[in-house]
């Protein structure tokens, strides 16, 4: 598949270090003495050999990320303390530990690309939100009276 020498793994592992600590592929074609192709394929491959595991690293992609590494490690923390967290429970512990304000989808998608197969808001994590709590009652209270609630517990 190569044409040329193929390059070595001390190489191979420098290029992916230096994209994971956010060296621009620009910078690492100068360093490196590679073409620009070679590196794209190198970091590619490396992407789908490390793919459904899980990590705590950044996707060598696309925009500059939300949430950090050390965000990352928070909610994994978080999760193997509590495995049944909810995701705006996570949401709020990063606003107050971290003081970083994303919204859930972005918790969901960092949990999905690390190997998390499964963690939705469900109705009962809405309904604990005061916010949402007190707009439900606020819209109902203007949609029926009371005579007109029946309430059931299982």
């Amino acid at each position: 598949m190569t044409r040329g020498k193929p390059l070595s793994k001390d190489l191979r592992h420098t290029i992916i270090n230096l994209r994971r600590n956010c060296v621009s592929l620009d910078e690492i074609v100068t360093k490196s003495a590679c073409k620009r192709r070679t590196l794209q394929r190198i970091l590619s491959q490396h992407r789908k050999r490390i793919q459904g595991t899980l990590l705590l690293t950044t996707d060598l992609r696309g925009r500059k990320r939300k949430i950090s590494i050390e965000d990352m490690k928070l909610i994994h923390g978080l999760l193997a303390n509590t495995p049944d967290m909810y995701l705006d429970e996570l949401k709020q512990q990063l606003e107050e530990r971290r003081g970083t304000q994303v919204s859930i989808t972005t918790i969901w998608r960092t949990l999905r690309q690390t190997g998390y197969k499964l963690k939705k808001i469900t109705r009962v994590a809405i309904e604990q939100d005061e916010f949402k709590r007190a707009q439900f009652k606020l819209t109902y209270s203007h949609l029926y009276q009371a005579a007109q609630l029946v309430f059931m517990t299982v």
